[in-house]
Order: structure tokens, then sequence, then C-alpha cells
């Protein structure tokens, strides 16, 4: 398989990082305050992610410690080479490409704009990981048998759960799709602390 361009390196970097803003056009009516407390919990997860974008596709590892205050998201090639990394402090979001240079902004969504060309759902993904809906716009969810989330929709994003760990019914393998993005996650690694 042919590396992947520097270009879509960079992409699969950002992309990876949908973990930590939101892509919202019209502010809806916030949701329920307690609801986003509960959802919005500390977790560290460590996985894999195939990206295709157009005619473009790559693939990498991410490693991601949230915090309700911070976030800080390493993206690696496969063999775990450093390609990015995304923090989030004090209300700013700092990206750090792999040859050290730094873009930063209070806003995810024109952050990743500025650098990839195209607006990612940065604050969305903490909740979507964990299978609830991101605080401040409305949702539209599929639910098993079992009354767990199969899919969600929200912000123009389709979120599917495809499988789930056993017995913490925390997700494992997703799919995230808007337009020509389709992103793919296996979350191998979950430490969700009390």
């Amino acid at each position: 398989m042919p590396l992947p361009t520097r270009s879509l390196v960079a992409r699969l970097a950002i992309v990876a990082t949908l973990a930590l803003g939101a892509c919202a056009n019209l502010p809806p009516p916030p949701a329920p305050r307690q609801s986003a407390q509960v959802a919005d919990r500390h977790f560290e997860v460590g996985g894999r992610f195939a990206l295709r974008f157009r005619d473009e596709a790559g693939s990498g590892r991410i490693a991601w410690t949230h915090l309700p205050e911070s976030d800080d998201l390493a993206i690696l090639s496969p063999i775990g080479q450093g390609l990015a990394r995304i923090v989030r402090k004090d209300g700013l979001y700092t990206l750090t490409t792999a040859d050290q240079r730094e873009h930063s902004s209070p806003d995810p969504d024109a952050l990743t704009e500025a650098v990839l060309g195209w607006r990612l759902p940065l604050s969305g993904l903490p909740f979507w990981l964990r299978g609830h809906e991101a605080p401040g716009s409305q949702a539209e969810k599929v639910r098993t048998g079992d009354d767990r989330v199969s899919e969600l929709r929200q912000a123009g994003w389709t979120i599917e759960y495809l499988s789930r760990h056993a017995p913490s019914g925390l997700p494992e393998r997703l799919r995230i799709r808007r337009d020509d993005l389709d992103l793919r996650l296996v979350l191998e690694e979950w430490h969700t602390p009390p």
C-alpha cells in the first residue's frame, strides 16, 4: 500500500481528532445541563482509525485523554510515529503537526477548517464515543432491542455503533459519516475512572 501524501497525513491527523469540537451551523436549543454533565466524564481511550475523504484514504492510531476541562489527543501512524497532537486547555485548542508547527484557536471548527479545508465536529466526539448525544443540538437516536443506541444523527453527522465491549457496553467499533468523509474507529482500550 503506498504511503499517504503529506496533505492526507495532515488531514488524517485532524480527522482523527474529531474528538474535540462541534459542527453546528444553527444554534439549536441547549440540551439539559444534567445530561451533559453525566455524559462528559473523564476517559482514556486508545485504538485505530481508518479514514476516507473523497478519493483519498489512510489509517493510523489514536491515544486520547479527555477530561471535561481539557483534552490531549495524539494521532499516530500505523507504526506509532507521531503525526499530530491536539490539546485543549483553558478553552483554547492547539494543534501541533509532526513538523512542530502549532495552530491555535478557541473555535475548533475554525481550526480544522483553516488547516484541513473543512469543518469537523470536534466537540461532539467525546460524547459520541460513549454513545451519548452532544449538548447544544437536537439528535435522532436509533435503539437496539436492549435499548442501547445503535445509530445517532446530530449536526449533520451520522454515528453508527457497530459493536460494543462486553460487559462494559462501551463502544468498540464506530463509523462516523458526513458528506464525503467516512471515519471508522476501533476503540481497543478504554479506561473510565469512577
